[in-house]
Parts: structure tokens; C-alpha cells; sequence
């Protein structure tokens, strides 16, 4: 008999997903990769490559490879990996008697030696396996570097004549000139191209290559009977919408596209980019108009430079959706490296700190691109504009004045409006209160601070580090006093208004006009109880004199501010005294200036009731006095005015200890800021992402302040060099470069970058499309064009590919079927075993390599097979696991930075840190273990037993013969018939599976019950199912249906008693059942809150009693009903259950097939609505009615029967039937695998779904 191993050994072997290697070398990561460009190399080339690289080989070591590394010199190998005491560079760096570099010479400083251990512990990453480039040290290094061929324009090429190559031969081969390139390489390696790939093989692959899905099986046969040519398909693929979310996936991974910022929520700044999306809807758009390649580059940059459709404007995300980790400087680089490497394969971020070291770029260059973003700013949020369908446009294209299209009347975006106008309100008025109160707590109590934070100060204490221990200080000292007091007067110091004092009180001299007499008491020794030591006083006030009562005479001496003075014209006792009197100073200024405000509202309602324009505020003491007669110097004195002002700025202004702002006390105050978060900032970003009002916003960039950057001397801001001006870079400009002119200089260097005659930008597109479709570049460093790329294996191709793509006006379209129209594409996969042994990596294409899906095209087909793919086009994004259940195409997956999803680290997702123009392949077995253990194949394996054309059919062989149609699109082999036979007929004991596929037995809904004999417990229900679900709740589609509603745990049954929610259990068979769950009430947090803390015991009772006095759940066995739809039926059990829980279980119930069995939750008791109005009102309640329950029944076939079904059917049988299971929207928690689900698993993970061959 077959066993389960043997069938799923194809699997096990296969998921080429999962388990085996695509490439003969293991891959770096884009993250090692620049983990070793940014430190490693660096560290090679200014202490190693003098005398082991870039052409010197002392000892025999050359560092300038990783060859040369790891094999070594005379020594031995320089690194081994994992090991870095065993690596002789290491070994020699730290030698004090011999050390290298040698004596003479810079020695390597400890931490770069560190950062070099750190690289071999983590196996030495290292990229360059292409060939070594040269170190550029002279004019005439940067003069042959320019010779480079990625550096040289692209012409017209002159195409190999099919009838000299293989003497024409095989010219009948060529279908076109890509044929001929390949061929003519072939003839050179004595080689000859593979056999045309067979009609599935081909089919499967352009199907997957194209859009990303397989084909149907219709599409099979339709394509190998001859109804339809290849080229036909071709054409209805690329016409496809699926084709641009297939080729927009790709593009995306070089836009780093994510959809937050790789922050958190803290300081107040959104994590999500709310408005991403935007930016994926218009790339796969662009990608299905097959809007030129040009065009679609320059729109990255400039849409709003130019005419186009609004619309367009979300191309700039382009630019504005990189990593907000750091900030400044790190997001201009990030911009930089985008467009250089991401577009031109040329590594331009390697100059920020020095010319570059290979590639011909110098520091100016990457200094002039970053006075164009420099240039440029990112609006507001509500700056931003929101992109409306249909939007009226003015004659510029720009939408027209005024205009407000669709969302005008939109009733959803006045809501969102209005919720957000309050979550902002309130947001602010947060804000403001707390600034407020440590505002009011600074200013009554300045005393009180300035005297405990000048002990601390004493202590050697600062405050920022001994938080708790100051806002204790006042208890602590009381209580080692023995002074009782109550609750109700306590003094508790408030931290963050210490440290503003501390901070403030700090940088004082003993000369300062306002605060010199309190640095020179507060120097001033005491005695036990804290008054002054008399000789000492004297002191202080012999000090104090010259600048209380200085010489007139001298203009230049130091003067106490004459208010001050007047305080301390005699000496206080303690510095508690001298405290007081700045007290005294503070309060006053404080009622003068709120004085001083008070006439000013008087001028401002005055102006404007006579329709002036309305006066700004006073801004000093002095200023009041002139603009609104605030008679201060003739009430008080000469001068008065301008001595108070430097009293009341202590207390007002910005950076003084009585004026604060939010966003410094929640820096020092991480309980404010988790309030902050909770309360508002996470509740608009919700609001944001999840209110269907929400209207989408482009994220835009937008010229700012113009300016020409100066160039920073090793990277550091505080080090210049001469400024350089906007223009593109040196290499690919010519002898005629001229700066930048229009604005930011953005328009103008995505013109430069898109230009036909730019040599690196058609090439390395055209480079990545060829990899995308044959799983290699011609140039295999994809993202590598300059010095240190591997050289093209097929360089005149490349150069016609290029030449093509510009010809044929930049169109992606054209260029793909070209490439898939050739016989190079079309040849099989089958290797030729002399040729693998003469070609290993099939780099001169003598065949079409076996390709591993990629994780999207993988996840989409098995989407797709399963018939439940949703081809939902744009939108917001939905997590991929985690959340609803999501059935949309990968693409349009939440990408997380911060938290990126599992499904995406496990499967060789690249980092949406840094851009990726290629992907790596990893081997590991955490990939074979998740998807063998998958609930995803679990469940889709589920879904297609239940599909009906697969349910429909009662014959296991033409059960089979569907599966294989379904999933790899033809019929069976006899053999596989013959296989999956023998293992169905083991897993069942030979039973017939036909009649046997799972049915739904749970129904959601509400209804009516009545009691008709309560004696004997007899009912009467009618029950409706519920006519919506948003696939997380089952609810009413109209307001009538109130708070009626059902989740996969539990619901609401609403006000009215006599209206109820109902689970409904169908049985599939006559058998002996048992029903068992658990039912709970609860208060939601709010209500509990107000439970517990805002009511009487009296009151306490009347809830208990009325409002919320819980629900009653019971459980009704029906058999007969009426033609209506009425059934009748007899209770199992009942409980009434308030803020608790209840087992409702019960056992031995006999169904017959089509019982029913009801599990009924409602109200206790009605409510008025004016009362429960009265109740949200005082509480500040959303939810006035508190009968929210969790309830998750279970019925299970009793034991010794299902025992009994199991030996007789194996796995097949389901003896248990769990509510939330079948809750249509919650996550599918697969049963065990029945034994069609078991080899529907198999099949979906078998190397035919994993590879195209």
C-alpha cells in the first residue's frame, strides 16, 4: 500500500520553494551587501589594498577580491569566516611585534578592527564576485575609468546575418534578432540551443512571467488544441490588468516601497505612511497603460513640474516613501541612492565622504544631487493633495479652482471630517492642558522649585536622572520631620518642571540682572535649621553691593535689574526667604501682564467691530505700553517697563522655566508620551488608515527654499568645502554640463536621468526585464553598472535590447514581447548533460533554466487555483497574516519596515529599507517547516474540496483527474490516477469518498422566540440569517437592526428582549451529539471603569438590576417547523449570566439529519432610550448598553461513536463542529486534514506549483 510519505516525497524533495537551491553559490542579502560596502570595504582600501590590492600583491595576498581573501598569502588565508582567530588579517592587525600595516604606517584603530572581527563572525559577507576594479588615484585612473562600458552611449548595433552563422545552418531558428545574438555565442562555445519547450511548459511560464498567475485549464486546452496562438496569448496577457501588478511588484521593490517609515509612533510622527498606497495604485496603472519608460521615470520626479493629470502627482512617492529611521541628511542620502543605483546601477552614495573609489563620481557630484532634494520640501499633510476620480481640471490639467469633485458630497468624508476635526480638537486641548498645568504648577510654586532643585543641585543630583526621588523630596522631608499631613495637602514635586529650573538655574552667573542675588544665597552658607551664617551674609551682601547700588559713573558695570533690587535691598535670613521674594517678583509680573493682555483684547474687539484689521499681540512689557497705552512707566516710574520685562520672561517665555511645550515634556516624560499614543496618535492614524472617508492624498514632493549645497569634507555638516552647483553627474553629462536652472533642478535631472543618450538607463532596465524572464541578467550584477559590475555575457545584445527599448519609444510592453516571441525564450527547460558539464550556469542560453517562483507569484497561484483569489485592484493595504482573512493578490500586502510580516522574512522578501533591483533566493528549513504546517495550504487545501465543480462530482478518478486540472492545469498520468487511488483508498478503509465532502453546518442571525408549554420547556423560534458581514462581524444592513450582531467569539442581541441572537447548528447526520461552551458578560472598559469608581453602592444595585444586568443564553433541540419557517423545540439548558461566566453544557442529545439546534443570547430587560441616552451622557459612553457577551459553542459527535467512525474512515470523518470554525471572515482554523484535503496539500506543494519550467 502507498503510505502518506511516499506520496508527499515529491514535496519534500521539491518545494524548490522551501528546499532547494537555485543558483550553485549562496547569495548575499541586499543588507549584507551594503553592510560591506559602508564598513568593510572602506576599512580595506585606506589600510590593506597599499601593498594587497588594486594590482599589488605583497606576501601573494590580494584583499581586492574575496577570492584573494579567503584563499590567502604565504601566511594563510587572510579571513576565515566565522572565525576571527583564525583569520591572519586579524591575527596580524593585533600583533604588536610584527604588525600590519607595518610599522610606519596608519595602524587600524581598535574599533575598526572590531568592525572587521564582527564581518568575519558573521561569515565574512562579502559581494565582490564580479572582477576587481581598481582603486581611481590619478587622473589617468579616471580618465580609463571613463571607458568603462557601461559609461559608453548605446547605438544602433549591427545585428549577427543569420546565414553566416552555423553557415545558416539553423537560421530557420531565428525568429528574431535576439535569436541571432544568442545563437552566434552558441556557435563561438561549439554549442547548439535546446529543443522548443513543450506547449504546458510554455504556457505555465509566460502565464506566470507575464502577470504572476498559472493558467486555467480552459486556457490550456484552448492554447494546445490551437484555438489560440502563442502570440495571441502574449498579446491577452500584456493587455491583462493583472499584468501591472505583476511587473508593478517589481518595479516596486526598486521604489523600496513600504508602507511606514520604519519608525514608531513616538514623538508625536506617524509611523504609517497612510497615503503609500497611492504611489502602488499609480505604478501598476502605469504599468498597464504601458506608459513610456521615460515618462513614467520623469513623473517620479516632477509630476508636479508637469502638465499632466492630477492623478499623476502620486508618482512622487517615488522619492518621499524611503525609511524615516533617522532623518536629515539619511533621507537626502536615501533619495540619492534611489535614483543612482536604483535607476542607473551606479553607486553614488559611495562618494558622500570622498570621491569615489572605483567609478568615475567625485564628492562635488553627489553634493550637486544633493542640492536638488536639498531644494525640495515634502508638504503638510493637509497640504497634500487628494486625488479624486473624475476631478474637474482647470486648462493647465491642475485641478480647477474651487474644485472639490466627488468628495464634496461624499457623506462618508463629512463624517471622517468630523471625526477628525475632533480627535485633532481634542488632541490639542490635550496638549494645551498639559502645557498649561506645569505652566500654572511653575509659576505658583517658582518658589518652591527654585529652592529644592538648587538642594538637589547641592546633592550633585541632576534631576532627569533622580525623577522619583524629587517629586518625593517634600513627603521624604516631612516625613523624617515628623509633620503629619492629609491627603488632601500634600505637596508632590512635578519632575519635569524641576528640570526645567535645574537647567535654567544652572547657567546663572552671580552678575546676572535677574538672578544674581539668588546665586549669591544660594552659594551662601547655613547653619542647622537653614538660616545664613551671620559672617557669611555679610559676605554675600559686600558681593551684592556694587550690583545693587553700582557706580554711576561707570556705564560699563554689571547691574542687578533695579526691581531686584528693591526686593533685596535688605539681606533675607534663609534662602527659603530669598525664594519667597522672587516669588513675590513672579506673581507680580504675572498680573501685569495678564493686565496687559486684557487691554489688548479691548483694542482687538474694538478694531474689529469697526472692521480694521486685527492688532497682534503684545509681544513684551514694553511693547504693551506703546502700541496700547498700558500706562506702566507713568503708574511705577521711569524704566519700569522694560525692568519688569526681564521678570516676566522667566515666566513666559520660550526656553525659560514658566513657559512650556508639549513636545519637550513628553521627550522627558515617557508616561505623557504613551498617553499622548494611546489617546490620539494611534486613534487618527486608525482613523486615517481604516474611515472609508478617508480620502487618498499623493505623497508629493515640492520645490522649497533653492539652494546649492556645500560640499561636507568627510561627511561632517560642520566641515565645508566649496559649494557646487545643482547639475547631473560629470561622467554621464559630457564636456557641456550646465547647472540646473528650473527650480530644484528636479524636472531637469529626471529629463538627464530618462534621456535617450543616457547610457545607463535603458541598459540596466532592459537588464533587469531579461533576468526577470530568465532568472539571470546578462550583466549579472543587476545592480551594479559601474567599475565593479561583471561583464556582460552578451554585450552587443544588450546594447541591441537597449537601442530597442528607446526605438520603440521606451515601451516595457513591446520590449517583453520581443524577448518571450524569441526561441531563446521558447526553448525547454530539459538539460543536455554534455552542455551543463561545458555551461554549468547556462550562461550562453543553450536552454530556458527550471525558474523558483518568486513568494508572490507562489502565493497568488495557490490564491487562484483555489478559486479564491480576489482580483480587487487597488486600495489600502491589508496585512498579509495577522488580520482578516486576505485573499488579494500579494501586491497589495501591508509592508511593514518596522514589523515586516513573517510570510515575507521567511520567503526572501527584499528589505524595503534600500532599493533592490534583484531578489536572492535562500535555502533554510524554516521555509519547508511553515508551509507544510501552513493554515494558508491548510485551508486552500479545504476551499478546493469544496469547490462545486470538485464537491459535484461522486467518482474518486474523475475527483483526481479535476484536482490535476485545477491545480496543474492538465489531466492525470495513468501512474498518478493509479497513485492517488491507492492512497485515498488507504486513508478511508476502502470507503467511497463520493457522497462524503464537508457541508456547512453553523448559520449566523437573529430572531424571535416564545415559550409555549413552560412547563415542559417547549419553544417556538424563527430565525432570519443575518443579511451582511464585513468579514469580521455578522450585522444589519440598515439602522433598524441597532446593536444586533455576531462575531466568531460572541456579539450583542441588542435592546429588545424579545429579539435575540442566534447561532444555528444544522446536523449533517443522524448521531448522538454533545454541546458544550462557555458564556460571559462583561462591561467594556469604560463602563467597568465608571462601575468601579463613579457609582454608589445604591447606584451599583440599580445597574445591576436595570441597565446592565447582563444576558440570558439557552440552548433549543428542534425537529419540527412549520411552512413559514418556524421551528419548535425543546430547551437543553438556560443561564442567566452579569459580569461572570457560565458553563452551558450538556450531553447524549439524539439529531436526526437537518435538526437544529439554536444558541439563543438576549437581554435581560428593556431600556428606554432616553435613559440610555442619560447614561452614555454621564459617563461619556459610546455604548450605553452593556450587553456585549463572548460565546463559542461546540458540538461534538459523542465519543465512543466518532471513536467507532474514525477506525472505519480514517481522517475523513469531522465529529466536531466549533462555531468560530465556520464563521465566514474569521481566520480558518483548520481540523485535521480529511484525506482529499490531505492530498490536495500534496499536490499544491509539489514541484509543478513551486517551479516554471
Amino acid at each position: 500500500m502507498i503510505s502518506m510519505k511516499q506520496l508527499i516525497r515529491p514535496v519534500a524533495i521539491a518545494a524548490a520553494f522551501f528546499y532547494g537551491s537555485t543558483t550553485s553559490a549562496q547569495q548575499l542579502s541586499p543588507a549584507d551587501q551594503e553592510y560591506f560596502e559602508a564598513k568593510i570595504r572602506p576599512i580595506l582600501i585606506d589600510y590593506c589594498y597599499d601593498c594587497h590590492g588594486d594590482g599589488a600583491t605583497k606576501g601573494g595576498l590580494d584583499l581586492s577580491t574575496k577570492a584573494g581573501a579567503l584563499a590567502g598569502g604565504s601566511a594563510g588565508p587572510a579571513v576565515a569566516p566565522g572565525d576571527p582567530g583564525k583569520s591572519i588579517m586579524i591575527i596580524r592587525m593585533k600583533d604588536l611585534g610584527d604588525p600590519m600595516p607595518p610599522a610606519g604606517k596608519d595602524a587600524v584603530p581598535d574599533e575598526l578592527i572590531a568592525e572587521l572581527e564582527n564581518w568575519i563572525r558573521r561569515g565574512a559577507p562579502d559581494p565582490r564576485t564580479g572582477k576587481s576594479a581598481g582603486v581611481l588615484k590619478s587622473e589617468q585612473d579616471f580618465a580609463k575609468a571613463k571607458e568603462h562600458w557601461g559609461f559608453q552611449k548605446v547605438k544602433e548595433p549591427k545585428v549577427p546575418s543569420a546565414d553566416l552563422i552555423f553557415s545558416g545552418k539553423l537560421k530557420g531558428w531565428i525568429k528574431n534578432p535576439i535569436d541571432s545574438y544568442v545563437l552566434e555565442k552558441l556557435e563561438e562555445q561549439e554549442m547548439v540551443p535546446s529543443l522548443p519547450a513543450d506547449q504546458w511548459s510554455l504556457l505555465r511560464r509566460v502565464y506566470f512571467d507575464l502577470i504572476g498567475l498559472p493558467p486555467s485549464y480552459e486556457d490550456m486546452q484552448r492554447f494546445t488544441s490551437g484555438q489560440e496562438t502563442f502570440e495571441q496569448v502574449v498579446d491577452r496577457l500584456l493587455a491583462s490588468p493583472q499584468y501591472g501588478e505583476r511587473w508593478g511588484r517589481h518595479w516596486l521593490d526598486v521604489a523600496r516601497y513600504a508602507d511606514s517609515t520604519g519608525n514608531d509612533n513616538r514623538r508625536g510622527q506617524l509611523a504609517r505612511y497612510i497615503y503609500a498606497h497611492t504611489y502602488r495604485d499609480w505604478v501598476i496603472e502605469s504599468m498597464n497603460e504601458d506608459k513610456p519608460y521615460n515618462q513614467f521615470l520623469i513623473e517620479q520626479f516632477a509630476a508636479d513640474r508637469q502638465k499632466g493629470d492630477h492623478g499623476d502627482l502620486a508618482a512622487l512617492g517615488f522619492l518621499t516613501l524611503g525609511p524615516r529611521i533617522a532623518g536629515g541628511d539619511e533621507i537626502i542620502d536615501d533619495r540619492i541612492d534611489v535614483t543612482t543605483r536604483g535607476i542607473m546601477g551606479l553607486s553614488v552614495y559611495c562618494a558622500r565622504c570622498h570621491d569615489h573609489k572605483f567609478d568615475p563620481v567625485p564628492t562635488a557630484d553627489y553634493y550637486s544631487l544633493y542640492g536638488v532634494f536639498r531644494s525640495s520640501r515634502e508638504p503638510n499633510e493637509q497640504d497634500k493633495p487628494i486625488l479624486i476620480p473624475n476631478l474637474a481640471k482647470g486648462a493647465n490639467g491642475k485641478p480647477a479652482a474651487g474644485s472639490s469633485g466627488s468628495y464634496a458630497s461624499n457623506p462618508d468624508y463629512a463624517e471622517f471630517l468630523g471625526k477628525m476635526d475632533k480627535l485633532e480638537k481634542d488632541h490639542e486641548q490635550f496638549r494645551l492642558k498639559e502645557e498649561y498645568e506645569r505652566e500654572k504648577e511653575s509659576r505658583e510654586k517658582a518658589k518652591t522649585y527654585m529652592y529644592w532643585t538648587e538642594m538637589f543641585t547641592k546633592a550633585e543630583l541632576r534631576i532627569d536622572r533622580n525623577r522619583g526621588q524629587f517629586e518625593r523630596a517634600i513627603e521624604e522631608m516631612q516625613k523624617a520631620r515628623n509633620i503629619k499631613v492629609d491627603a488632601k495637602n500634600r505637596i508632590r514635586l512635578k519632575a519635569e518642571v524641576g528640570e526645567a529650573w535645574q537647567r535654567f538655574l544652572s547657567r546663572k552667573r552671580e552678575d546676572d540682572a535677574v538672578f544674581g542675588p539668588w546665586k549669591v544665597y544660594a552659594n551662601t552658607a547655613t547653619n542647622a535649621v537653614g538660616a545664613f551664617i551671620p559672617a557669611e551674609l555679610a559676605k554675600a551682601q559686600k558681593k551684592l553691593a556694587p550690583l545693587i547700588n553700582p557706580d554711576p559713573k561707570n556705564k560699563r558695570a554689571k547691574r542687578i535689574n533695579p526691581i531686584v533690587a528693591q526686593y533685596f535691598k535688605t539681606p533675607p535670613r534663609t534662602l527659603v526667604e530669598a525664594a519667597g521674594r522672587y516669588q513675590a517678583m513672579f506673581d507680580l509680573s504675572v498680573q501685569q501682564w495678564m493686565y496687559a493682555n486684557q487691554v489688548y483684547s479691548q483694542h482687538r474687539q474694538a478694531a474689529l467691530a469697526k472692521g480694521d484689521d486685527e492688532p497682534k499681540k503684545p509681544t513684551s512689557m514694553e511693547d504693551a505700553q506703546k502700541r496700547f497705552e498700558v500706562a506702566f512707566d507713568k503708574q511705577f516710574g521711569e524704566g519700569y517697563a522694560k525692568n519688569m520685562e526681564g521678570i516676566r520672561r522667566v515666566m513666559f517665555e520660550n526656553g525659560h522655566p514658566g513657559n512650556f511645550r508639549f513636545d519637550d515634556l513628553k521627550r522627558r516624560n515617557g508616561g505623557l508620551e504613551r498617553e499622548e499614543m494611546e489617546r490620539f496618535i494611534s486613534k487618527i492614524e486608525s482613523l486615517k488608515i481604516n474611515h472609508p472617508g478617508s480620502p487618498p492624498r499623493a505623497m508629493v514632493l515640492e520645490d522649497g527654499q533653492l539652494r546649492d549645497e556645500a560640499i561636507m569634507i568627510k561627511g561632517n555638516p560642520r566641515q565645508r568645502g566649496k559649494v557646487v552647483p545643482r547639475q547631473f553627474l560629470e561622467i554621464l553629462s559630457g564636456e557641456d554640463r550646465q547647472p540646473f536652472k528650473i527650480g530644484s533642478g528636479r524636472l531637469e535631472l529626471a529629463k538627464a536621468i530618462a534621456a535617450d543618450d543616457n547610457p545607463l538607463t535603458s541598459r540596466v532596465m532592459v537588464n533587469r526585464v531579461w533576468s526577470h524572464h530568465f532568472g539571470k541578467g546578462l550583466v549579472s550584477s543587476l545592480n551594479e553598472f559601474g567599475l565593479r559590475a561583471m561583464d556582460p555575457t552578451h554585450p552587443e545584445l544588450l546594447d541591441y535590447l537597449a537601442w530597442y527599448f528607446v526605438e520603440n519609444d521606451w515601451s516595457l510592453k513591446t520590449l517583453h514581447k520581443h524577448i518571450v516571441m524569441s526561441n531563446t525564450y521558447q526553448q525547454t527547460s530539459d538539460d543536455n548533460p554534455r552542455y551543463s558539464v561545458k555551461d554549468p550556469d547556462n550562461l550562453y542560453y543553450y536552454k530556458m533554466d527550471r525558474r523558483r517562483l518568486d513568494f508572490e507569484a507562489f502565493r497568488d497561484g495557490l490564491l487562484h487555483v483555489a478559486g479564491r483569489l480576489d482580483f480587487k485592484m487597488g486600495g489600502k493595504p491589508l496585512r498579509l497574516t495577522g488580520g482578516e482573512s486576505n485573499y488579494r493578490r500579494t501586491v497589495y500586502a501591508l509592508v511593514d519596515r518596522r514589523n515586516l510580516d513573517e510570510m515575507f522574512k521567511t520567503f526572501d522578501f527584499p528589505s524595503p529599507d534600500s532599493t533592490a533591483g534583484q531578489r536572492f533566493a535562500s535555502t533554510v528549513s524554516q521555509q519547508a517547516l511553515f508551509m507544510l504546517n501552513s493554515p494558508i495550504v491548510a485551508d486552500l487545501s479545504h476551499r478546493i474540496v469544496n469547490r462545486p465543480e470538485f464537491t459535484n462530482i461522486a467518482d474518486d478518478r474523475s475527483r483526481i483527474t479535476t484536482l490535476y486540472n485545477m491545480i496543474y492545469q492538465r489531466d492525470p498520468e495513468p501512474l498518478e490516477l493509479k497513485l492517488g487511488q491507492r492512497f485515498l483508498q488507504e486513508q478511508t478503509g476502502g470507503v467511497t469518498t463520493g457522497g462524503m465532502a464537508n457541508t456547512p453546518t453553523w448559520y449566523n442571525g437573529y430572531g424571535q422566540w416564545g415559550i409555549i408549554d413552560a412547563e415542559k420547556k417547549v419553544y417556538s423560534v424563527s430565525f432570519r440569517r443575518f443579511p451582511f458581514t464585513d468579514g469580521k462581524v455578522w450585522k444589519g444592513n440598515n439602522p433598524a437592526f441597532g446593536q444586533l450582531k455576531l462575531t466568531a467569539q460572541g456579539g450583542h442581541p441588542g435592546p429588545q428582549p424579545n429579539v435575540a441572537v442566534m447561532r444555528r447548528w444544522v446536523a449533517p447526520m443522524n448521531t448522538t451529539v454533545n454541546v458544550s461552551g462557555r458564556l460571559e458578560h462583561r462591561l467594556d472598559d469604560d463602563a467597568q471603569a465608571a462601575f468601579d469608581d463613579k457609582l454608589t453602592d445604591d447606584l451599583r444595585k440599580w445597574y445591576d438590576n436595570n441597565a446592565w444586568d447582563g444576558v440570558t443564553g439557552f440552548i433549543v433541540h428542534s425537529r419540527a417547523g412549520n411552512a413559514s419557517g418556524q421551528r419548535f423545540g425543546k430547551e437543553i439548558v438556560r443561564a442567566d449570566v452579569r459580569r461572570g461566566r457560565r458553563d452551558l453544557n450538556s450531553g447524549d442529545i439524539q439529531v436526526q439529519t437537518g435538526d437544529t439546534i439554536d444558541f439563543i443570547v438576549t437581554s435581560k430587560g428593556y431600556q428606554a432610550p432616553n435613559t440610555l441616552t442619560s447614561i452614555a451622557r454621564q459617563f461619556q459612553l459610546k455604548n450605553p448598553q452593556q450587553d456585549n457577551f463572548t460565546w463559542n459553542p461546540k458540538v461534538s459527535i459523542k465519543s465512543e461513536i466518532a471513536q467507532a467512525m474514525q477506525q472505519k474512515a480514517g481522517s475523513l470523518v469531522v465529529s466536531s463542529w466549533t462555531a468560530s470554525d465556520e464563521f465566514e471572515g474569521a481566520t480558518y482554523k483548520p481540523k485535521p486534514l480529511n484525506a482529499w484535503e490531505k492530498y490536495t496539500q500534496v499536490l499544491l506543494l509539489s514541484n509543478e506549483v513551486v517551479y516554471t519550467d
